[in-house]
């Protein structure tokens, strides 16, 4: 089914088209207050394993569709997964992640809490629940206004310092690659340019297990913190109310966005004085940034699936 969705956005006195582009849909949504979406169609080697997880640990009333930024018309494996999963499925005409982000909210507009996944992320049995734990808490206590809810992760410029001193390695890591700084990019980012970085979580045991950590996390006192930084959005809860004050994401007019979306979200969160809490009961896996993404990572990934499938 070909659609062409048009919303007209006001925004500092202008008027723009944020939310207009050609796209094609499967809908097999029950029309829950609660969805998932995610970014998909770049890293086929990662969707047995990451998709399986998410089918595993998705509770029943969460809506899921995945989105396939640019992918109208495109022959993938996505469409079959969706399929099998009994998930939605949209792809869009042109590969705009902003856009394409701002079109699934629109179309599943009776979800008022989003869960929103990239394609690298390895979820766990605890993400869902004690995400959604969080905000629920944290919001209870009224001290801070909440913008997004994610949780500790060990390839992550903010999740690998608490982790590396749990288990007692940030000394092992200072001396091997320097000072630990907590970051979400930028040029002086630890861990965003650090090749070697996944092998040196993979090879730590406490860490190496995605679902063993998340699962002796959740057997911990209730916990969280608050990211000071900008924070990398590969796997978040947040409110549909966020996106709307935000006026939905700005769509450039070339590119595909990579990245945009995190500094909208992660800037209208800061001038609105909310906050990026990090739920400290639950881990997820991260394949790794672009530049980890290399033939020698894939390859040990190839190689070691059964480190990154669910542990029973």
């Amino acid at each position: 089914m070909l659609k062409e969705f048009t919303k007209k956005v006001i925004n500092r006195g202008k008027q723009f088209y944020k939310d207009k582009g050609k796209y094609s849909l499967i809908d097999r949504s029950s029309g829950s207050e609660k969805m998932c979406y995610i970014l998909s169609g770049y890293k086929e080697y990662l969707w047995d394993i990451v998709f399986e997880r998410i089918a595993a640990f998705v509770p029943k009333d969460v809506d899921v569709c995945i989105v396939y930024s640019g992918g109208m018309g495109k022959t993938t494996d996505l469409e079959q997964i969706a399929e099998k999963y009994e998930w939605s499925y949209l792809a869009t005409k042109r590969n705009q992640l902003c856009l394409s982000q701002n079109i699934v909210l629109q179309i599943f507009d009776q979800a008022k809490y989003i869960y929103k996944l990239d394609e690298d992320m390895f979820v766990t049995k605890e993400f869902f629940t004690q995400t959604w734990q969080t905000l629920e808490r944290v919001k209870r206590e009224g001290r801070y206004a909440v913008g997004l809810v994610s949780c500790l992760t060990p390839v992550n410029g903010y999740g690998y310092i608490p982790l590396l001193k749990k288990y007692g390695k940030l000394e092992e890591y200072e001396k091997k690659y320097g000072k630990a700084f907590y970051s979400g990019g930028g040029e002086n980012d630890a861990v965003l340019f650090n090749s070697e970085f996944p092998f040196f979580i993979q090879n730590i045991p406490e860490l190496k297990n995605i679902d063993l950590l998340s699962k002796r996390l959740s057997q911990e006192e209730f916990s969280y913190s608050i990211c000071p930084t900008r924070y990398n959005i590969g796997a978040i809860l947040f409110e549909r109310e966020l996106w709307e004050k935000m006026g939905h994401f700005d769509v450039s007019l070339g590119g595909c966005g990579l990245g945009q979306d995190e500094g909208q979200m992660c800037k209208h969160i800061m001038e609105r004085s909310r906050v990026i809490v990090i739920a400290e009961n639950c881990a997820v896996g991260h394949f790794g940034y672009s530049i980890m993404v290399n033939k020698e990572w894939i390859a040990y990934y190839q190689t070691h699936k059964e480190e990154f499938e669910i542990t029973q």
